[in-house]
């Protein structure tokens, strides 16, 4: 499941679990690069955050109210899903 373009970026560390983030991938065909306020969901832990110019940062409570049933944000979490689905299989077959 391919749900945009994929582009490599400065390494981040998810606020969540620490892992190192050095993929972006879109919600829509128009861009990659992530901006400031971009929203961020972790591969590994599903951790969702923003991007800033300094790595990543917590959603505010009225970020989180505006995000919430978003469906870019649920097609990346649906993504992220697809991503742990994938790697599950490599590794357990």
């Amino acid at each position: 499941m391919k749900i945009g373009n994929t582009t490599k970026i400065n390494k981040f560390q998810c606020l969540n679990c620490g892992h190192g983030l050095d993929l972006a991938t879109s919600t829509t065909a128009e861009h990659a690069m992530p901006v400031p306020g971009d929203v961020s969901v972790c591969v590994y832990c599903g951790n969702i955050a923003a991007f800033e110019d300094y790595g990543l940062r917590h959603l505010t409570s009225d970020e989180m109210h505006e995000i919430a049933g978003d469906e870019r944000v649920l097609a990346a979490q649906k993504n992220r899903q697809w991503v742990v689905d994938e790697v599950r299989k490599k590794t357990y077959s």
